[in-house]
């Protein structure tokens, strides 16, 4: 199979889960007046980090497979593994908009999440496999697996901690994942200076 077939595949399932998204957003229940959205902000606030997760996703998805010439069947049936752990965002999302104090709910978040990032890491494992003899190629997989594995360590420890001492702890580790490349990013150029 070319790649581009299944690059276009997953295009489409990635927009179609970032719509759905929208779709679980609550109307308020009051006259609409700004006051009126504090009682969906938690709604807004998990839409907002979910879609800029699959956002994230999507470019390091584009950024990495600029460079991969081969794929194999392998690949293909991993794909689709986290295609399908995606498709559960906008379940995950909502479930844990409306509960966001419960550790069940905190745990199907992370745990959609951080499965998410287990299984593209066997997807560039695998491509990686395929790519021995192109240095380039390589060296771009390996970036993306270095970010992968540092988000692994984040969502673990969010998901431990939602279980030990502090219920949100999934969330905030899954948004501190998000954020953190700009923070390491800002962090070298304060040391370079």
């Amino acid at each position: 199979m070319d790649k581009e077939r299944l690059n276009t595949l997953t295009d489409g399932v990635y927009a179609v889960i970032m719509t759905l998204l929208v779709l679980d957003l609550p109307q308020p229940k009051q006259p609409l007046m700004l006051n009126s959205f504090s009682t969906v902000s938690v709604h807004f606030v998990a839409y907002l980090l979910s879609f800029l997760i699959l956002a994230r996703l999507w470019i390091y998805l584009h950024n990495g497979w600029q460079y991969v010439q081969k794929i194999s069947n392998r690949v293909i049936w991993m794909n689709f593994m986290s295609l399908f752990i995606l498709t559960l965002f906008p379940y995950a999302t909502t479930m844990v908009a409306e509960n966001f104090n419960n550790k069940i709910a905190q745990m199907i978040y992370g745990v959609v999440v951080l499965l998410t990032n287990v299984i593209n890491a066997y997807i560039y494992d695998e491509l990686k496999k395929l790519h021995q003899d192109d240095r380039q190629t390589l060296k771009q997989l390996d970036i993306r697996l270095k970010t992968i594995r540092f988000d692994l360590v984040l969502k673990a420890i969010g998901i431990l901690l939602t279980l030990t001492i502090y219920t949100p702890a999934a969330f905030f580790c899954v948004m501190l994942s998000l954020i953190s490349p700009t923070i390491v990013k800002f962090c070298k150029q304060i040391v370079r200076h």
